[in-house]
């Protein structure tokens, strides 16, 4: 087990030992592979529970993306949509909350401590990392809404490796992550919630099949004409108005 997931309950230990796993530049660093996904145990462990206990509302939005594609940015640009309708004296949210604290990723933040969490009275604005094909049924089924982004995976990845060289790195003896080796892990689909090209594929089929259901963006048209493109996940992806209280959208 590595020393960022040292405190997973003992049975849990019990799953991850019976999942394919691979080391990511250090013996101390392990990703696990849950239904052909690359993750590190705790997020094995938020997925799991996310799978099996979240109930989707047919108001809801579930944000999805693959790493480093624009998802602080679009939390920041819902977060900011929240605000609709609020008085000039109030302050700006961005300046009191973290977009990461207004739309939680479920399996990394709602669902990394406990598995049944309580969603009542919570924001009904939701993000993941993981999947089409392993959200839950009540997401699939329902009709709640599916915003997507992804991006150009070469931009994609070179954020990546830049983003691990800030944090996971620190957790091992090999200091910064050389570019060559991160590029190998990253061509052979060892990378957090890879393999890349399945993640957008899975999204892209499905928005195909069901347009009503997900909205299909990309990074480069959300930098290149932000305001239409906000404009067309705010048309496609809400259906009641927009209540802001405490830094988030609150389920009714």
């Amino acid at each position: 087990m590595d020393c960022m997931n040292s405190k997973l309950p003992s049975s849990f230990d019990a799953i991850l030992t019976q999942l394919p796993h691979a080391s990511y530049h250090s013996e101390t660093l392990n990703f696990f592979q849950w239904e052909g996904i690359w993750l590190r145990p705790k997020l094995v462990q938020g997925a799991l529970a996310f799978r099996s206990h979240f109930e989707a509302h047919e108001d809801d939005v579930i944000f999805a993306s693959t790493m480093k594609s624009g998802t602080t940015w679009l939390k920041a640009l819902c977060s900011c949509i929240m605000q609709n309708g609020r008085s000039d004296d109030d302050e700006d949210i961005l300046m009191q909350h973290n977009p990461h604290a207004c739309v939680q990723t479920l399996e990394a933040q709602a669902y990394d401590q406990n598995p049944e969490p309580d969603f009542s009275g919570m924001s009904w604005l939701f993000h993941t990392h993981l999947h089409y094909r392993v959200l839950p049924d009540s997401i699939k089924n329902s009709k709640c809404k599916i915003v997507y982004i992804t991006r150009n995976p070469k931009y994609a990845f070179v954020s990546f490796w830049q983003h691990n060289n800030r944090t996971i790195s620190k957790f091992t003896e090999s200091g910064p992550f050389p570019l060559e080796k991160e590029f190998q892990y990253f061509c052979d689909s060892v990378t957090l919630f890879g393999p890349f090209y399945d993640h957008v594929l899975d999204y892209w089929a499905e928005s195909l099949k069901m347009p009503h259901k997900i909205l299909f963006m990309k990074y480069d048209e959300l930098n290149r004409d932000p305001k239409g493109q906000v404009k067309r996940w705010r048309l496609a992806a809400t259906r009641k108005p927009i209540m802001c209280c405490g830094g988030a959208a609150w389920r009714g």
